[in-house]
């Protein structure tokens, strides 16, 4: 079994040279291209001073996927650090990140030409001009030493309640699996997904997902339900994963349900909860696929849950039991381990030859990890009597109405239960007596009141669950992952309700 990312391209593309990564609709190239070319990107980054340990950034959209991988391997292969931009952070974004991994240089697409131009770096290379210069190295792999306990990347997260920061990985951490199995069962059939590619579930699940498995796979350069569709249905289809959002978008459709998918065996999803109905519905339609809910955090890594088969129908409000060798454990806030039923935070733990940390920040690396490797995941839930564990909320997201808990989590699928309702975020506002008040923002394929969505909700909810407060929007703020940006929709429902209580006459 390989040890570095490095051993399993070159692994792959030699037993599997034929097997193609396409963009859909764009482009692709094959294992042996991708070996080949990495190979002459890194000669390339060597030859403008990139040494091991170095860091470089590398920002690509989807439309470019095919060059981001070869680009995250060439770091790779040059024995630096790749350090993939989220391609929608505005340019003091772009800034931070650059500064804080002290990136040495930064490959990157043509459209991201304009806004780096002002930055200072060693080198700055655009795909066009990287593989015009690539063409006289050589294609073999360079002779760096590359080992196992090497930091791999620094994979920034998604910094939706303030700066993002760089979790540092360790090569070793992502082989702590047996793949051959799926090797063996699915090698030269296809994989989809339309995953930002920079993400942590990008670069670490996505890319490397085709790797491990000898999968091909296809990629879209931006969700696009139709899109999404009409690849469900290529027979060659064995996997795909997808956000809730994205699966949910597609079963909206009327002709997702006149399909057969047995084809497909393999549908992940996670990032964000799925409400236990969509499961469900899921779940009845295609009855040969395992549908796996996978949770986890870019902090832990590899570490995660995940559904077994056959379970989403049965256990449709759980993530499942932890994905071995993970260890999962529901801590109070003392990190002492709570009972069965307790609610608590999720720690979770994996093997590994070197702790995960944030680059450049010890005070908030002691928050997260413990010196004995659990990750302080700051998700509130419960383990069941048989292993399940389920996801109240995250810590951050529980309103506190008046002395009650009320999960958001619960409350927003409670409402994209409704048949005319596409999405729903719920978040907190303050309230002069009851500490927090629930204000409910929705996406609605029809056109639907307050009191629409209060009397659905009479016989789903309790009565203190039920938001007064509802604005109907066009669609819910997102980041590239898919996760709501609720910080921002905190904001915007501050100003309209204390607008809506002023115009009540009631005090805010």
């Amino acid at each position: 079994m390989p040890n570095t990312v490095v051993e399993l391209l070159e692994d792959k593309a030699k037993l599997y040279p034929n097997n193609t990564i396409e963009i859909y609709k764009v482009e692709s190239m094959t294992f042996s291209e991708w070996s080949k070319k990495s190979s002459q990107l890194s000669h390339l980054l060597i030859k403008k001073g990139v040494r091991k340990g170095d860091r470089v950034a590398i920002m690509f959209s989807n439309k470019d996927g095919i060059f981001y991988k070869i680009s995250y391997f060439a770091v790779s292969k040059a024995g630096a650090l790749p350090v993939p931009i989220n391609v929608r952070l505005p340019k003091e974004g772009v800034e931070y990140i650059l500064k804080n991994s002290e990136a040495k240089g930064i490959i990157y697409g043509e459209e991201f030409r304009d806004l780096l131009k002002n930055f200072e770096l060693s080198f700055m290379m655009s795909r066009t001009e990287c593989e015009e210069q690539m063409k006289s190295m050589p294609h073999e792999l360079p002779q760096v030493d590359i080992r196992s306990d090497d930091y791999l990347d620094i994979i920034y997260t998604s910094g939706t309640t303030g700066f993002p920061k760089g979790v540092l990985s360790v090569h070793s951490s992502l082989f702590v699996r047996d793949d051959s199995l799926y090797e063996n069962l699915y090698a030269g059939k296809t994989f989809m997904h339309s995953v930002p590619l920079f993400t942590f579930a990008g670069s670490h699940a996505m890319m490397l997902i085709p790797l491990r498995y000898a999968l091909n796979a296809v990629i879209l350069p931006a969700f696009n339900t139709q899109d999404f569709l009409q690849l469900m249905k290529r027979k060659d289809l064995v996997m795909l994963y997808a956000v809730p959002f994205h699966l949910i978008s597609v079963m909206k459709i009327e002709d997702f349900w006149k399909e057969n998918y047995d084809h497909i065996k393999l549908i992940m999803f996670g990032t964000a909860p799925m409400p236990s109905w969509a499961i469900k519905k899921l779940a009845d339609k295609l009855k040969q696929t395992w549908i796996m809910n996978l949770y986890g955090a870019t902090e832990a890594g590899m570490a995660g849950c995940f559904l077994p088969p056959g379970m989403a129908s049965l256990k449709p409000d759980s993530v499942g039991i932890p994905l071995p060798p993970t260890e999962v454990k529901i801590c109070d806030d003392e990190g002492n381990e709570l009972p069965r039923g307790q609610i608590g935070e999720i720690w979770m733990r994996i093997p590994s030859s070197k702790p995960r940390r944030y680059f450049k920040d010890d005070e908030s690396t002691q928050k997260v990890w413990t010196q004995d490797g659990w990750t302080k995941t700051g998700d509130l839930g419960y383990m069941d009597e048989e292993g399940y564990i389920y996801i109240v909320d995250r810590k951050k997201d529980i309103i506190i109405r008046g002395g009650f808990n009320i999960s958001s989590a619960k409350v927003e699928g409670a409402i994209m239960s409704h048949p005319d309702v596409i999405e729903a975020a719920v978040v907190s506002v303050p309230h002069h007596m009851l500490g927090e008040d629930l204000f409910a923002f929705v996406v609605a394929k029809s056109e639907l009141s307050k009191n629409d969505i209060m009397n659905f909700l009479k016989d789903k909810l309790a009565d203190n669950e039920i938001p007064r407060y509802y604005t109907f929007i066009d669609a819910l703020p997102r980041n590239a992952t898919g996760k709501v940006l609720k910080y921002e929709l905190k904001e915007k429902a501050k100003v309209i309700y204390q607008e809506l209580r002023k115009k009540e006459g009631k005090e805010v």
